[in-house]
């Protein structure tokens, strides 16, 4: 009864009246993105970490870029660098722990500017030569 409580009290805003509720909790976009941004971080973590194939310099190559470039195009630089970073530092934690803090930095990074370079790119030439620029020039930067 007690949360029930602040529905009734308004408080005025400059734009409009809001309930108390409604001006602490998340937006439905807000909440929205958030809730893609986890699942994005957990297909990283999950894509990174099903096919390993084990290379030659004490790492491993996986599925994981797949995952950061998608949640970056699709939640835009911010949340999905976000969901690249903490889904590939969780992933890197799980089997190279001392890498994880590098992976976080570099995914995020990755996420950023793939995601900046196919909104800048996506108005002249469209979707998918966008995506294809955007994910070279991120993927390019990782290496």
């Amino acid at each position: 009864m007690l949360l029930l409580s602040p529905i009734l009290i308004k408080i005025q805003t400059k734009q409009k009246c809001k309930t108390f509720l409604e001006m602490i909790f998340m937006t439905d976009m807000k909440l929205r993105k958030l809730v893609l941004a986890a699942l994005f971080a957990a297909l990283c973590t999950v894509m990174t970490m099903v096919i390993q194939v084990p290379s030659p310099m004490q790492g491993y190559v996986n599925l994981g870029d797949c995952a950061v470039l998608l949640s970056a195009w699709a939640l835009g630089p911010w949340y999905g660098g976000a969901a690249a970073g903490l889904g590939s530092m969780l992933a890197d934690l799980l089997s190279y722990p001392h890498y994880a803090p590098g992976t976080l930095v570099i995914k995020f990074t990755m996420a950023v500017a793939a995601a900046y370079i196919f909104e800048a790119m996506r108005e002249r030439s469209g979707k998918l030569a966008a995506q294809l620029i955007g994910g070279a020039a991120a993927v390019q930067n990782n290496e």
